[in-house]
């Protein structure tokens, strides 16, 4: 299919026609499954990458202003869900390696209380550090809602998912090197 057939299938699909929507559909299904062919080599992870980026073009695709940025907004949208899906990877194996250099955990039960004792350690210093951060952390994994912390503390929701963040990260550091820098 040439670009000018991608262009008339949006076009088309803009207008209403179903028929026309599938089958772009279809064909950037295609074209995105050779793309993150190419780069992963873990089959479930590419087809959930296509289908999120797929699912995104379908919710989105009628906001684009014209139809000659359609192809090349489409493959920007895959190459962020590649590039989130790469991060996100990135961080779950950072976050699965061990906390102690050579400790197995299945070698005793005393790891799982070195990690309690670390963790104990780390939330102390980030109390110390900054009283604020602790609070956020405690309510947070204590499972109250967005709102209800928000509430609690006087915060509007902006200012508590960055307080949030910078909270996390101060564990993570805390967590990787054993103690935080004040």
């Amino acid at each position: 299919m040439s670009t000018d057939n991608l262009t008339s299938l949006f076009t088309l699909a803009v207008q209403g026609d179903q028929k026309a929507e599938a089958e772009l559909l279809s064909y950037l299904g295609a074209r995105f499954r050779l793309f993150v062919n190419r780069r992963l080599w873990a089959h479930d992870d590419r087809e959930d990458i296509v289908q999120e980026a797929l699912a995104t073009v379908y919710l989105k695709y009628k906001e684009v202003e014209s139809s000659e940025w359609f192809a090349g907004w489409a493959y920007q949208v895959l190459k962020n869900k590649l590039m989130n899906y790469q991060q996100s990877k990135s961080r779950r194996e950072q976050l699965f390696t061990p906390l102690l250099p050579g400790a197995d955990p299945a070698d005793s039960g005393s790891y799982g209380q070195t990690i309690k004792r670390r963790l104990l350690n780390c939330l102390r210093q980030i109390w110390r550090l900054n009283i604020r951060y602790a609070r956020i952390l405690n309510l947070h994994y204590q499972g109250y809602s967005t709102e209800e912390i928000c509430e609690t503390l006087r915060l509007r929701p902006g200012t508590y998912y960055s307080v949030l963040s910078r909270a996390r990260e101060k564990l993570r550091l805390c967590l990787e090197k054993g103690d935080l820098d004040q």
